[in-house]
This record gives structure tokens, C-alpha cells and sequence, in this order.
């Protein structure tokens, strides 16, 4: 996907950059993608914007604190999604535009691209869900947000750019970009050259009573900052709460909205904003989404946690108060999926597990869990 094409060409702002003050000319850049354009209400400039225009891009001057409707026409389909919060699925996106801002609209559906090198006979690259078959570049339609796996068959030799993950001849990725391609190398031949892709600008915009810091490569953002990033990068934003604040999530744009660190794509996403709040740092608690239970194939004990902070220690699982196995953990802020092998025996037996991390407070915490034998 547009996410790994390229590494992003990061621009650090200082804090405020890219805030235009009240009266001063600020650019409202529009990226369509998908099958559709948009128009905007911007005086002298009704033209539509279309998402053939890449590597260049739409741009707009418009006033800072000025309010801009954009208009979207889907030519397939009748739905779409905006990069910014402010703007509902659907709708006309109605955006008072106070710095440079990049708004994104992603139509029903998108267009994922295969991109051979040195594909022979027998060479080819399939998907599922099913559209991509193919030895040659090929491409299929996909919904917004579809998690598609490609498998290549044949002499196969890498995915050199477009994949999420990858696991051995397969290439996850979600369709967020128009097109979006993955290269897929055969034979060890040259290529496949990425495509030029557009650059798009994030803003980080803080709120609440409480202060902090939003990190993501060389950005390091005060109270609003922005940065230029290539459309799709894979970006790791973290928050870092001052002394006497704490963070209180990332408004909804990640699955984990209370983790401190929070992964996206940018351009489907083009504001980020986070909360922190006044009070006590955030204290240690460890609490059990599944409970412990004993599995087979292979025999361990399986379970998941949520902690509020990053800790170390061992989990170790006890029969009758004697520990039988045990390993050492790294807690991260956030959901954790936690496991320990054991032998069959204790599978059957049934015991408790046992958490004990270092309190970045001070200290040692024990957490202590029951599970049942499995028969």
C-alpha cells in the first residue's frame, strides 16, 4: 500500500508552525482518492479536484479562521470517509481552516495495484479476498479498510515495497490509498519501481487541562504543530505526559485509545488529537481482559491484560504453589496477549498464573490468576 512506498520525507515544525494567524493566507490541500472528485465553495477556484492528479496535488489558498464546504461526487458507489474529525462520513465536510491543512476523502471503493518484476510462467500472485490473479501487473477493486492477503506462487523472491506484514510468500495489506500498489519481485530480477506518490501534512492539535508531548520521528510537538509526510507512510506517534499531567487518549483514532504510542497510516488520517489531563501521573494497574486458560497444541496457558504503563518482570505458572514454568515479560501501555508454555500435565491439572513487575513508581507488583484444568 502508499504506506510503505516510500520512506516519508519527515519536516519537523516547531510548535505553532503551520497556525496561520487571523486574516493571513493559509493552504488547504484536497486529496481524493478513489472513484469521485470534490469541489469547494473557495472563491475563483470551483474546479474539481480528482485523484489523477498525483505526485502533484489540489491546493487551495484560502483565510485562516475562513469556514470551506467541500463537496464530494462519488462516480461509484455513494459512500466516503474524511481524514478529519470534524467532518462526518457522507456528508459535505463543512472545515474552518485555521493553518495549512490537508484534507483526505476516501470513496466506497479503491484500487489495489500489483506490480511484477521478472514474473515467468507459472509466476503469480493471487488474493483474498478474491480480484487479484495474476503473473503480470494486474489490479482489482477493494472496499475502504479491506485487509487483503496476497500469496505468490512460483519462483518467488520478495515483496520489495506496498506490504503491512509479511509472512513468508504472503503480503497483508489494508486498502487505504488509490491506487495503491505492492511490488512483488520474481526470479531475483530488478524492480519493481515504487510510484511517485503525494505529500500530505498532519496536524497534531492538544487539548485538555493537562500538557505534554506528542513525538513521531524527528516531530516533537508543543501545543500544535504539523509535518509533511509521504501519503500512507506507517507512522508511531507517542505521547509523553509532562510532571502533573496525564495523557487521556488519541480521540478515537486507534484501537487503543489510552496507549501511548498509537500507529497509523497518514493521510486517512491528517489531524491527530490528543488529550492529556491535569493530576497524579498515571499509576501501574494490571487488569484482565480473558482470564487465564489452559490450552493445548501446543500446551500452554493463555491470557490478556491491560496495563496502564510500560513495566518488566516474569510470568510464571504455579501447581499447588510450586512454579512450573515461567518467562520473562515486557508490559507495554495497553492491551497485552500474554502466554506461557507448560507441559500436558499441567494443562490438565489446572493452577494459577502469576504476575511480577517493577512499579515505575518503585517497587515490586504481584498479580495472581486462577485457571482451570482442560480435560
Amino acid at each position: 500500500m502508499g504506506a510503505l512506498l516510500a520512506s516519508a520525507a519527515v519536516l519537523a515544525m516547531p510548535a505553532g508552525a503551520g497556525v496561520g494567524r487571523a486574516g493571513a493566507d493559509v493552504t488547504l490541500q484536497i486529496v481524493p482518492r478513489g472513484s469521485g472528485t470534490v469541489t469547494s465553495d473557495v472563491a475563483g477556484a470551483r474546479a474539481e479536484c480528482t485523484s489523477n492528479e498525483e505526485p502533484d496535488f489540489c491546493e487551495r489558498t484560502v483565510t485562516s479562521g475562513s469556514t470551506v464546504v467541500l463537496s464530494p461526487k462519488p462516480t461509484a458507489g455513494s459512500a466516503w470517509r474524511w481524514s478529519v474529525p470534524d467532518c462526518q462520513a457522507n456528508t459535505e465536510c463543512r472545515l474552518t481552516v485555521s493553518g495549512d491543512t490537508t484534507v483526505t476523502v476516501l470513496f466506497q471503493k479503491l484500487t489495489l495495484r500489483v506490480s511484477t518484476s521478472g514474473a515467468d510462467a507459472g509466476d503469480t500472485v493471487t488474493s483474498t479476498p478474491p480480484g487479484i490473479n495474476c503473473g503480470d501487473d494486474c489490479e482489482a477493486e477493494f472496499n475502504v479498510g479491506d485487509v487483503v492477503t496476497l500469496t505468490a506462487a512460483g519462483n518467488f523472491t520478495s515483496f520489495p515495497f506496498g506490504c503491512t506484514a509479511v509472512n513468508a510468500r504472503q503480503c497483508t495489506v489494508t486498502v487505504l490509498d488509490d491506487p495503491q500498489t505492492v511490488g512483488v519481485k520474481f526470479n531475483n530480477a530488478e524492480g519493481p519501481g515504487k510510484p511517485s506518490l503525494v505529500e500530505v501534512r498532519v496536524r497534531v492539535e492538544k487539548g485538555g487541562d493537562g500538557t505534554g508531548r506528542i513525538t513521531a520521528g524527528t516531530v516533537d510537538c508543543g501545543d500544535t504543530c504539523d509535518a509533511a509526510f509521504t501519503y500512507g507512510d506507517l507512522t508511531t506517534f507517542t505521547a509523553i505526559a509532562d510532571d502533573g499531567s496525564t495523557f487521556g487518549g488519541w480521540g478515537g483514532i486507534c484501537a487503543d485509545d489510552r496507549a501511548l504510542t498509537c500507529r497509523l497510516p497518514v493521510g486517512p488520517i491528517t489531524v491527530v488529537r490528543p488529550q492529556f489531563a491535569r493530576g497524579a501521573k498515571e499509576q501501574l494497574r494490571v487488569t484482565l481482559v480473558s482470564a487465564p486458560a489452559a490450552r493445548t497444541g501446543p500446551a500452554r496457558v493463555a491470557w490478556t491484560l491491560r496495563s496502564t504503563l510500560a513495566a518488566r518482570g516474569s510470568a510464571a505458572v504455579l501447581v499447588r504453589g510450586r512454579v512450573v514454568a515461567s518467562k520473562a515479560v515486557a508490559l507495554r501501555a495497553g492491551t497485552n496477549a500474554m502466554s506461557v508454555k507448560v507441559k500436558a500435565a499441567v494443562v490438565r491439572s489446572g493452577g494459577r498464573v502469576r504476575l511480577r513487575v517493577a512499579d515505575p513508581a518503585g517497587g515490586t507488583r504481584t498479580f495472581s490468576w486462577a485457571f482451570k484444568g482442560r480435560r
